[in-house]
Order: structure tokens, then sequence, then C-alpha cells
């Protein structure tokens, strides 16, 4: 594994030596002839201007991306700041209970309402506790009484 981490950094290298040569050529190259257009005294003067002209326009550009850049941080942190104070940060459903569950069944109207009942009527609603006995109305008592205490929370 080393071997070709070798070989790819020297490739690397050498790629890199290579560029820079090149470079150094063309700029040697545009150099002399600028040299060669302009005379001596003059060159120093054009050339200075020229750089600070550049100088002076990399500067404003430098300067015209930092303000553009500080006013949408502005926004940003403005806007993160109101997102941040306009959401509450703790639920208002933490705040109330919640609603119990309703065990007690509804009326159900599955007869019309009478005024007066006669025993016939009522046999068929009816169950004498006494007929059946004590013990089978505890438990049957006892059963819904546990049924409901095990839904409670």
């Amino acid at each position: 594994m080393s071997f070709f981490r070798e070989k790819i950094w020297d490739n690397l290298i050498h790629f890199l030596q290579n560029a820079a040569g090149f470079a150094k050529q063309m700029m040697q190259g545009i150099w002399q002839k600028i040299m060669d257009i302009l005379p001596d005294k003059k060159h120093r003067l054009i050339m200075g201007a020229l750089a600070g002209v550049i100088v002076v326009i990399i500067f404003v550009m430098v300067i015209i991306s930092g303000k553009s850049g500080k006013s949408e941080r502005a926004e940003t942190r403005g806007y993160v700041a109101a997102e941040r104070f306009s959401k509450p940060v703790i639920a208002q459903d933490d705040f109330f209970l919640p609603d119990e569950p309703d065990f007690v069944p509804g009326v159900l109207l599955e007869r019309e309402r009478r005024t007066s009942w006669s025993e016939d009527d009522a046999s068929e609603y009816w169950q004498d506790p006494l007929k059946y006995g004590e013990e089978q109305w505890r438990e049957k008592i006892e059963a819904v009484i546990d049924d409901f205490m095990e839904r409670v929370p």
C-alpha cells in the first residue's frame, strides 16, 4: 500500500514542478514582450500603475462581497432569532392533562319511554335479586368494578 502512495506522491510532485516551470516560462515571455514594447523608464511607471489598478479592483471586490455576505448573515441571524422565539419551547400539550377516557356507555334509546308499566312489561327487563341469590349479583358487580378500575390510568 505504501508503494502506491509513494508513486502517487512522486508523480504529483513531478507534475507540480512541470506546471511551475511552464508558468514561469509563460510569465517571462509575457514580461519580455512588455519590456520590448515599452521604453525603459516608462515601463516601470505603467507596470506600477497597472499593478495598483489591479490591487484596487481586487480590494473593492473583496469589500463588496464582504458587505453582501454580512447583510445576508444579518438577515439569517435575524430569521433564526425570530424563529427561535416564535416557537414555544414547551408544547401546549405538556401543560394540560389528557382527557380521561369515557368508560360509561352512553344512553341507548332502544325502546320508547312509557309512563306506566304493567307487570308483564317490566318482567322483560327486571330480574329479582332474591330469586337468583345475592352471590351472583355480587360477582357481577365486582367484575364490572374490577374492569372499570383496570381501565383507570
